[in-house]
C-alpha cells in the first residue's frame, strides 16, 4: 500500500458531533442550513418552546459554566412561601441578566424555602439546561414532572434530551409513556414519528405516521414523512409526499424544503420556479433568495444570480449575516470576483473577522499569497476563525515551499492547544517529509495522552505508523481504535482494507468496509476498498459495480484503475483491462507501481 492510497483513508473519517445545548422553537420548524449548502436540511426533531416561564419563554445560547466546585453554604428557612417567592424572583433576574450562577443559588434557596415549589423546579431544571448541565436539567425536571405529570410538552423535551446524550432507550420509554397519557393527542405521535426518524428507524416511524396520514390528513405529517423518504434518498416518494402537504396548505417553508428537494436531486429549473415564487409572495426572504443564487449557480446561470443578489440588496438591505451567506456561495460556485467583492466591501464598513478569512481563500485562490497572508495576519486570536486562519496559513507556506515556515505556524496551534486532528495530520505529513519522523511520533503520542477521547488522533497515529513501514503495529492501532469507536469509518476502512489486500478475514473485511461505507456513503475510496474485498472474495460483478462507482465519484486515480483492471480481466474483458492498466501506468508516480502494471499488461498480450 503506497502513500498515495494511505492518504485516501482519512477522508472517510466519522466525525462525532456532541449536543451543544437545549435548542427550543416551533414544533416540527426542520429548517436547518449546514454550512453555505442551502439545500440541505436535515430530518430533525425541535420541540415546543415551554409556556408560562417569566423571563425564559425564548432560550438562547449561553456560555457553559463551570460547575461550581465546592457546596455553596446556603442559610434559608425552610417551608416559607415567601422566602421562596423572594428567592424566585431573584433567581428570574439574575437570569435575564445571563447571570446564571447567581440565578441557580438563587433557584436552590427558594427550593430549600419551598421544597414542593414546582414551577421552582421547572425553572431550575431549564437554567441547568441553559448552562450546558444536561444530566443535572433533566433530572431536576424529572422531580418537576412527578409533581406534574400532565405537563406532556416538557416530558417530551427530556426525552428528546435523552436522545442528545445517547440514552435513546430511556427515551423512547418516556414517549412511551406520553403516548398513555395522551393517546389522542396528534401531536404526541408527530414528536414519536420525529424521534424514531432521528434514529433511522424508518419501518417504525412510518408506522406511526399513519394514522396521521389516514385519519387526520395533517400536513405535518406528509412533511416529515417526506424528510425520511429524502434521507434515504428516495425522490419520487419524498416529491408526492411534499406535494401532498402542499396541497393542504401552501406553507411557504414546506415550498422552501420542496425546492431544496429539487435542488438537491439536480432539478435545477423546477427548483428556481419554487424559490420565483416564494421571491413574488415576500420579495425580502433572505433564505428564497439564497437558494436562487445557489441553484442559479449549479445550472451556469452566474449572470442571473449575480443580478438576483444585487437586486435583492439593493430592496431588502439585509444585515451582515445574509452578506456572508451569499459570498459563502458565489465562493462555493467558484464566482470568486463576486464573492470577493461582497468581502471587500464587508470589511470597509467593518473588521469582521470571517469575512476576513473567506476573502483570504479567495486571495490564496486567486494567487495572490502575500496579500492573503496580510488579511489572516489581521485575524485575533480570541475569535472562531482564528484555527482556520492559522491552518490557512501553514497551507500558504507550503504552497510557497516554505516548509520550515509552515511546520513553526501550525505549532502556535499545538502550544495554544487549540490543534484539531487536521492539524497534526498536515504538521505530521511536514515533519516525515523533512525527515523529522521521531519527532512527529513523539508530538502524536503527546497529543493523544493529553486528548484521551480524540479518536482522529488515534487515527492518524495508525496512519504515521503505516507510512513508517511499521504496518503490523499500524493494524493493531486502528483495531484498538474500533475497539474504542466501532463507528470510526476511516480505522474501519483501513483495517477491511488491509485485511483483503492480505488475502486474510474476507468476511469480516467485509462487514467492516460495509459499515464505514454506510457512515460515510460518498467516500470513493471506501468504495474502492469494497470493491477490491469482493474482487479477493471472487465476486466480480459486484466488484466491477463497485470499482465503476468509486471511479464515477473520483475521476480517476491509478490504484482503483489497477483494481478495475485486474477484475475485467477476471471476467473475460481484455480491452478494458488493458485500458485500464495503461491509465493506472500513466498516473502513478513511483517508477516500482509502473513496472508492477506493465508486468500486467505484458500478460495479458501472452495470454492473446
Amino acid at each position: 500500500m503506497t502513500d498515495a492510497k494511505k492518504s485516501h483513508f482519512g477522508d472517510g473519517s466519522a466525525k462525532i458531533v456532541k449536543c451543544k445545548a437545549l435548542q427550543l422553537a416551533t414544533f416540527c420548524d426542520a429548517i436547518f442550513i449546514e454550512g453555505p449548502n442551502m439545500p440541505i436540511l436535515r430530518v430533525t426533531l425541535v420541540l415546543l418552546v415551554l409556556g408560562g416561564l417569566a423571563g425564559c419563554g425564548m432560550l438562547k445560547d449561553a456560555p457553559v459554566a463551570e460547575p461550581v466546585a465546592e457546596p455553596r453554604a446556603v442559610e434559608v428557612a425552610a417551608d416559607d412561601p415567601a422566602c421562596a417567592y423572594f428567592y424566585f424572583l431573584w433567581g428570574k433576574n439574575a437570569e435575564l441578566h445571563q447571570n446564571f450562577d447567581e440565578a441557580r443559588e438563587a433557584y436552590e434557596k427558594a427550593l430549600i424555602c419551598d421544597a414542593g415549589a414546582a414551577q421552582i423546579m421547572q425553572s431550575l431544571g431549564v437554567l441547568l439546561l441553559r448552562m450546558g448541565q444536561v444530566e443535572e436539567g433533566v433530572a431536576q425536571l424529572d422531580k418537576f414532572l412527578e409533581l406534574r405529570p400532565e405537563e406532556t410538552r416538557l416530558r417530551a423535551m427530556t426525552a428528546k434530551l435523552l436522545l442528545d446524550l445517547g440514552r435513546k432507550e430511556e427515551a423512547m420509554r418516556r414517549l412511551e409513556e406520553l403516548r398513555r397519557l395522551e393517546p389522542d393527542d396528534m401531536r404526541v405521535l408527530l414528536m414519536q414519528a420525529s424521534v424514531l426518524a432521528m434514529d433511522q428507524q424508518w419501518d417504525e416511524a412510518e408506522k406511526v405516521l399513519a394514522p396521521l396520514i389516514s385519519q387526520a390528513d395533517r400536513p405535518e405529517a406528509y412533511v416529515l414523512l417526506a424528510r425520511m423518504q429524502r434521507q434515504q434518498r428516495r425522490y419520487e416518494q419524498a416529491l408526492a409526499a411534499y406535494e401532498r402537504a402542499l396541497l393542504i396548505g401552501r406553507n411557504p417553508e414546506f415550498v422552501l424544503e420542496l425546492a431544496g428537494l429539487h435542488q438537491e436531486f439536480q432539478y435545477l429549473d423546477r427548483a428556481i420556479l419554487l424559490y420565483e415564487e416564494l421571491l413574488q409572495q415576500d420579495p425580502r426572504h433572505e433564505r428564497a433568495l439564497l437558494g436562487m443564487v445557489q441553484a442559479c449557480l449549479a445550472s451556469d446561470q452566474a449572470g442571473r444570480a449575480a443580478a438576483e443578489a444585487t437586486r435583492f440588496r439593493r430592496e431588502a438591505r439585509p444585515g451582515t449575516e445574509f452578506d456572508l451567506a451569499l459570498a459563502r456561495i458565489f465562493l462555493q460556485g467558484r464566482e470568486l470576483p463576486q464573492a470577493r467583492k461582497i468581502l471587500q466591501r464587508m470589511l470597509r464598513k467593518a473588521d469582521l473577522p470571517e469575512a476576513r478569512f473567506l476573502l483570504a481563500i479567495i486571495l490564496a485562490e486567486q494567487q495572490e499569497l502575500e496579500a492573503a497572508l496580510g488579511q489572516l495576519s489581521r485575524i485575533p486570536a480570541q475569535v472562531p476563525e482564528y484555527t482556520r486562519a492559522v491552518l490557512l496559513r501553514g497551507r500558504i507556506h507550503i504552497a510557497r515551499g516554505e516548509s520550515g515556515r509552515a511546520i513553526e505556524t501550525l505549532y502556535e496551534l499545538v502550544r495554544a492547544g487549540s490543534a484539531e486532528s487536521d492539524v497534526y495530520a498536515l504538521l505530521i505529513s511536514l515533519l516525515q517529509r523533512e525527515q523529522r519522523g521521531e519527532e512527529a511520533e513523539q508530538l502524536l503520542l503527546q497529543a493523544m495522552e493529553d486528548r484521551p477521547d480524540d479518536h482522529d488522533l488515534r487515527y492518524e497515529y495508525g496512519m504515521l505508523l503505516e507510512r513508517q513501514g511499521r504496518r503490523d503495529e499500524a493494524l493493531k492501532a486502528m483495531e484498538e481504535l474500533i475497539g474504542r469507536n466501532p463507528e470510526h469509518a476511516g480505522a474501519l476502512n483501513y483495517v477491511g482494507y488491509s485485511w483483503a489486500d492480505a488475502n486474510l478475514h474476507l468476511e469480516l473485511a467485509l462487514e467492516y468496509i460495509q459499515r464505514a461505507l454506510a457512515l460515510d456513503p460518498d467516500n470513493g475510496y471506501i468504495r474502492d476498498s469494497l470493491g477490491w474485498v469482493y474482487y479477493r472474495l471472487g465476486r466480480y460483478p459486484l466488484a466491477r459495480r463497485e470499482l465503476e462507482k468509486s471511479l464515477e465519484v473520483l475521476g480517476s486515480d491509478p490504484y482503483i484503475q489497477d483494481h478495475l483492471g485486474d477484475v475485467y480481466r477476471q471476467l473475460g474483458l481484455r480491452e478494458q483491462a488493458r485500458e485500464q492498466y495503461r491509465k493506472a501506468v500513466e498516473q502513478f508516480e513511483e517508477e516500482s507501481e509502473r513496472v508492477r502494471v506493465r508486468a500486467k499488461l505484458e500478460a495479458l498480450d501472452q495470454e492473446g
